[in-house]
């Protein structure tokens, strides 16, 4: 942006553009001039009431039979001839695999009629055992997206027009022969690949065609961890951690709880050792971050270091132990004494304020727990700080932590040096077709490789998509690909597990392919349906099937492998680790910093590098620390915002190497001091209706070149830019007005804690005083006294929730999942902006402390499924009432709209329909045919003037008690289990009978943590909490 751009002219609408006075003195009036004189009978019309209403009524008919702008509500076809293996009604479900990111998920998928309505993790998976992220949960939008392309395109004269296959087809294979015959390079362009049978049709393909070379990347992604693991131990296969097992985590920028690969499966194991129910001992857990991260809201000890001083810490952390501590023999070593002895703690923490007390701690813990200790680095940190990691753990004899499990690569990703020289190879010519599939390098390299400026150096550009893209849109041939639950496939991302894709549902666009179908079709010379198909089983066959005791032919082993989702082959790994201290050498000692701030890209938490950024529930779902939706944006220090004399939502101008951009800025409390944060993946331009435009494109700030690593650079400069952003955070939403009285707002200082809405407690205490909290809740159970003689006594099944705040992480995985199995509709950001997000579910996040060192605290909040429910007495039409088994019931054909129900709420989790939402985002975008394949049969569709909220998934109680009549069985709602639940990641949420002392939901409720959230109201919750400890020291 020059110096001499004038401020923009703002305008609301044309009326305002045109400066039209009688709009510019609605600004100031809001009562319209004449509203409130007396009225004149004598100047009124003669025309009567009735007369109107009948006029308005004929006018309107014939209005509508004019409109030819609406919606078509679809039509309902039946079955000429029912499928054998669907019973209408009954849920079929089947195992697939699912690559979201830069993970494969092995899913247990929910069909009904024949489509996909449900995603869940496949209990049989012994790598996540069941779960899933957010992404899984959301997919299924991306499945039915009606923007999906239904043909190919060609590029003509710059604009795409559909083509037929057999023409596209033509026009690639002269591509790839030309390019064969010339000597040219042809190019892969893919995200990275996990499929050892595609892996070696990717072999076939090069056979076929002369020089053909892949390179696949992931954009965030554990290259330096990777390479630094190759330096330590001269070896590339690099064993995963068993986080089950550490007693104490120590963690240099690394968000281990929210963001990178393993993620699910690193968080269950983590929980494990600090699940106050099941022992009295809780590992102990020190991060080091600039930003706020889901880690650092469950960290014990949150250091405030900037991700430019992670390397000096790590370093003089290593000082610390090996010399002065005297830990390992490895200050006998003359390399590693003298780049250790350059480094004193001591300094480093005098020069970066940090606590003398905590890293006291944290070093005698480390020294302490020789063996049992964990240390971590973020993948975005350069490649010296994991190498002086890989020390750390090799000094502490963290290799104890270490599982007999690796991840396996099918196709080696591609270096920043391969990239480079792709673009170099085809600016000079050297490159005649380049093929992405289903990647979008455009969005993702443009500004550090000008991959569009290389591109144009091409014979021919192909990209295989789902939908538009950056990518596709400039290229010659768009080819209409199939979704993952559309197709045929497998993944070994793991050593020893193999994980199979299989079509859920034929492709709901006839003209939509599976990519790889149709590279066998280039190869072979002929397209054939299903030819993928055959040539899986083929590879199989030879690859993994073996005779087994159990099974004696390929067809039980295969029909086995597609029901069960995942198998267990025999892959060899041998760790033989022995660690190179010369690695160390290479480190670079020069900390110097040009002037400026410091900016630290992240992965976003639910869009990822961008893939789903038309996803709306992955938009529309909170940020787990901001809780902001639909928006990235620079989250900086309140010192920081004042410093540079900026309020929230003032529009900032970054700068690195010549490269600006122009972000809103958030005032994130505990973020260090000159240091910026933001997040990548928005800011596209081609991605769909709900995609497209959403946040702020800050690709080219990256560089290549950085010695921070790609996502981290320091001399940044910043200036105040023209105009406001108005970024939305759901965090204050369904709380109390700003505009209460004066003598309130006093008591509103950490109300959540002085209302016991939040109950913590330490370790230590609670080692000391088991019973803490339950004399801390008695005083409030004396005084619950009914206005009834008696209580009403609930026999047989009574439904309650417990849910342990020791192991929920607000990681939102749980709000994903219940907008999947309940059909919650996406509002769009400015209807949040109003308090009118739809979400039964949420994870309410609570300061306390200081601003610049904020302790916090999470708690999901929904219906609480009250035995005394304040919403049930005010209903008028009897639309909320209670259950015999104890649910607050919703009877949405009886809800006339009041929102009595809402405003009497002690928690406001009610929701109402406010618009048909459906129908109000975007002209209708999600009320298309395609979406409406997406509901859940089992629960209704709400629309307009109707209240909602969390039912506790009675339509799988109503399931599960069905069943156990068909089979004769006893309901003891043991079998239920709710869609948040299942998801849970860190298996926070307990769910069933809470008059089954058997059930884990009875347990947690007996426990001595358990509370309930104001329940001095005598409103009778039946969600639990386990309050929270905090595994630090006495003098913290």
């Amino acid at each position: 942006m020059s110096k001499d751009l004038k401020e923009p002219n703002y305008w609301t609408s044309l009326e305002d553009y045109h400066k039209i006075a009688s709009a510019q003195n609605g600004e100031f009036q809001e009562f319209p001039e004449g509203i409130s004189e007396s009225l004149e009978l004598s100047s009124m019309t003669d025309v009567s009431r009735r007369k109107f209403l009948a006029l308005l009524g004929a006018s309107a008919a014939l209005a509508g039979t004019g409109c030819s702008n609406y919606i078509d509500p679809g039509k309902i076809i039946p079955y000429n001839k029912k499928p054998e293996s669907v019973l209408p009604g009954r849920a079929n479900y089947y195992a697939t695999t699912i690559v979201e990111g830069n993970e494969a998920f092995s899913v247990l998928v929910k069909t009904r009629e024949g489509r996909p309505i449900k995603v869940d993790g496949n209990p049989d998976d012994p790598i996540n055992k069941g779960k899933s992220n957010a992404a899984c949960q959301a997919s299924l939008l991306n499945l039915y997206n009606p923007e999906r392309l239904k043909s190919p395109l060609q590029l003509v004269e710059k604009s795409q027009k559909e083509i037929t296959w057999d023409l596209a087809n033509k026009e690639v294979l002269d591509a790839l022969y030309k390019a064969k015959k010339s000597g040219k390079q042809i190019a892969v362009v893919a995200n990275s690949i996990k499929s050892p049978t595609f892996a070696r049709l990717l072999s076939d393909f090069r056979t076929k065609f002369g020089d053909v070379r892949t390179y696949s990347y992931d954009f965030f992604n554990d290259d330096a961890k990777v390479n630094a693991w190759k330096k330590s131990y001269n070896q590339s296969e690099m064993p995963i951690f068993d986080w089950s097992k550490p007693e104490i985590f120590l963690s240099f920028d690394g968000d281990f709880l929210g963001r990178g690969s393993n993620k699910v499966q690193r968080s269950g194991q983590y929980v494990k050792t600090r699940a106050a129910i099941d022992k009295k001992t809780s590992s102990r857990t020190y991060l080091a971050e600039a930003g706020m991260s889901i880690t650092g809201m469950n960290a014990d000890y949150r250091l405030k270091v900037s991700p430019i001083d992670q390397l000096e810490f790590a370093l003089c952390i290593a000082s610390e132990l090996v010399l002065r501590k005297s830990v390992s023999n490895y200050s006998k070593y003359g390399s590693v004494s003298q780049l250790l002895s350059k480094h004193s703690l001591t300094s480093f923490v005098k020069k970066t304020g940090l606590s003398t007390t905590v890293i006291s701690h944290l070093v005698d813990d480390l020294v302490q727990n020789k063996g049992k200790v964990l240390v971590y680095a973020g993948e975005q940190l350069p490649e010296d700080v994991h190498v002086v990691v890989n020390f750390l753990n090799e000094v502490l004899e963290a290799d104890k932590m270490y599982a007999d499990d690796y991840f396996v690569e099918q196709v080696p990703r591609a270096t920043v040096k391969n990239l480079e020289s792709l673009v170099a190879d085809m600016n000079s010519g050297r490159v005649g077709v380049v093929l992405h599939l289903d990647s979008n390098p455009v969005f993702h390299f443009d500004a550090t490789l000008s991959y569009t400026k290389a591109l144009k150096q091409v014979d021919k550009v192909i990209t295989f998509a789902s939908s538009l893209s950056e990518t596709s849109i400039i290229s010659n041939i768009v080819l209409p690909m199939t979704h993952d639950f559309e197709s045929w496939g497998d993944v070994n991302s793991r050593v020893g597990i193999l994980s199979l894709q299989q079509p859920l549902i034929a492709p709901l666009y006839e003209n939509n392919r599976q990519i790889q179908d149709v590279v066998l079709g280039w190869i072979d010379g002929t397209y054939k349906a299903q030819s993928y198909y055959s040539y899986l089983k083929s590879n199989w066959q030879k690859s993994y099937f073996k005779v087994s005791k159990d099974i004696k032919t390929f067809d039980q082993f295969w029909n086995k492998s597609l029901h069960d989702g995942v198998v267990s082959i025999s892959q060899n790994f041998k760790r033989n680790l022995s660690f190179n201290a010369s690695s160390l050498n290479t480190i670079s000692d020069d900390f110097k910093v040009a002037d400026g701030y410091v900016l630290e890209i992240q992965e976003n938490y639910t869009i990822g590098d961008g893939r789903n950024a038309n996803n709306g529930w992955l938009q529309e779902v909170p940020h787990p620390v901001t809780r902001v939706v639909w928006d990235n944006y620079a989250a900086i220090s309140k010192n920081t915002a004042d410093k540079l004399k900026v309020e929230p939502n003032q529009m900032i101008k970054l700068t690195v190497d010549s490269q600006s951009v122009v972000v809103p800025i958030f005032v994130q409390p505990g973020m260090v001091d000159g240091v910026i944060e933001i997040t990548g993946g928005y800011g596209r331009k081609h991605a769909g209706t709900v995609g497209t435009g959403a946040g702020f494109d800050v690709h080219p700030l990256m560089s290549l070149k950085s010695k921070y690593g790609t996502f981290v650079h320091g001399g940044v400069q910043i200036v105040k830019s023209h105009g406001t952003y108005d970024v939305i955070s759901t965090q204050e939403h369904f709380s109390f007005k700003e505009d209460i009285p004066e003598i309130l707002k006093s008591r509103m200082k950490d109300a959540h804690l002085r209302r016991e809405i939040i109950q913590e407690g330490t370790l230590d205490g609670y080692l000391k005083d088991e019973k803490f909290l339950v004399d801390r809740q008695a005083h409030k159970r004396k005084a619950l006294i009914s206005l009834y003689e008696e209580e009403h006594k609930y026999n047989g099944v009574k439904w309650g929730m417990a849910i342990d705040l020791n192991k929920c992480s607000g990681c939102n995985e749980c709000v994903v999942a219940c907008n999947a199995e309940n059909n919650i509709p996406v509002v769009g950001k400015e209807q949040v902006a109003l308090n009118r997000e739809m979400h039964w579910l949420r994870i309410d996040r609570y300061y306390s402390g200081t601003i610049d060192e904020p302790v916090v605290s999470l708690q999901p909040m929904l219906c609480q499924h009250c035995d005394n429910a304040p919403c049930e007495n005010v209903c008028p039409v009897s639309a909320t009432t209670h259950t015999p088994d104890g649910l607050n019931g919703m009877a949405y054909n009886r809800c006339v709209g009041t929102r009595y129900c809402g405003n009497n709420c002690v928690y406001k989790v009610r929701r109402f329909n406010y618009f048909n939402y459906r129908a109000n985002y975007e002209e209708g975008y999600f009320q298309k045919e395609s979406f409406h394949l997406a509901h859940n049969p089992e629960v209704t569709v709400r629309s307009r003037g109707v209240m909602e909220k969390c039912t506790f998934c009675v339509q799988r109680i109503s399931e599960s008690r069905a069943e156990a009549k068909r089979n004769d069985e006893m309901f003891d709602g043991s079998k239920v289990t709710v869609a948040c639940q299942d998801v849970c990641n860190t298996n926070a949420i307990a769910f069933g009978n809470v008059n089954d002392e058997k059930s884990e939901v009875a347990k947690m409720r007996a426990h001595e943590l358990e509370y309930k959230v104001l329940e001095e109201l005598h409103v009778k919750p039946n969600v639990s909490y386990l309050a929270k400890l905090r595994n630090t020291h006495k003098e913290a």
